[in-house]
Parts: C-alpha cells; structure tokens; sequence
C-alpha cells in the first residue's frame, strides 16, 4: 500500500534536486539554490566580500572564485562559468546530482566558442558482456 506520507516526501526529494539544479555551485562543489535569479544572486553572495564594488559584474566575479552558475533543461544539467572549467570535485557532484535529478548528461559551458562540452553522459557507462 503507497502511503500519503511517502508520496509528499518523494515531492519534497524532487522539489529540493530542482533548486539545486537551477543554483550557483560553490568551489567546495555544494548548491546554492537561487532565490531570484542568478545575476542578483551573484551580487547577494558578494554583497559582503571586503572588496565589493556595486558596479562589478557579480557574476564574472564569482566565476573568478571558482563558482559555477548551474541549470537545467530537457535532459541535460548545464554549468556554465566563463573562467574555468569546474574542478574534479565540482564535476563529481554535478554528476552525481544528474543521477539524482534523472538528467542524462552533464554540458560546460565556457568562454565563447567553448559550448557543450559534455562532461559525463549517462550512455558513459561500461557495459559488460558475459558470456
């Protein structure tokens, strides 16, 4: 029997692999879920920073840091960050959130000229033939 409880918790599950998916990815490789949108996000997550500037451009800021602006559609999980390429640790949870979110593929998205780069795709995967 499928009860109510398991049901709304499964929904939350999939309400907070969302917000993650469409977040900003600290260098530690944790989400930031956004709560506007990212460019306003960008200017709250250095509103504090010793040598914030209101006339920055937050987000090349941030991407300096090693944050990486994260979304979603269809079935790829898109990060994108105009600097740098995300580290191992970055790549490893953003693969591991595209299991968790059902996506099947992992694109970076870089400097112009550098677009969709996949990083992981779920078809990736060695299968085995036993014979």
């Amino acid at each position: 029997m499928i009860k109510l409880i398991d049901i709304l918790a499964e929904i939350k599950d999939d309400e907070d692999i969302r917000k993650e998916a469409y977040s900003w990815q600290k260098p530690d490789g944790t989400f930031v879920p956004i709560k506007y949108n990212h460019g306003s996000d960008a200017h709250r997550i250095r509103k504090f920073e010793p040598e914030f500037d209101n006339k920055d451009d937050h987000t090349l800021e941030i991407w300096k840091k090693g944050w990486n602006r994260i979304t979603f559609i269809a079935h790829t999980l898109y990060v994108h960050n105009e600097v740098r390429r995300p580290s191992d640790k970055q790549k490893s949870a953003l693969i591991d959130l595209a299991i968790r979110a059902g996506l099947g593929e992992v694109s970076y998205e870089g400097p112009e000229g550098v677009n969709n780069v996949i990083l992981w795709s779920k078809d990736d995967v060695l299968e085995e033939k036993f014979t």
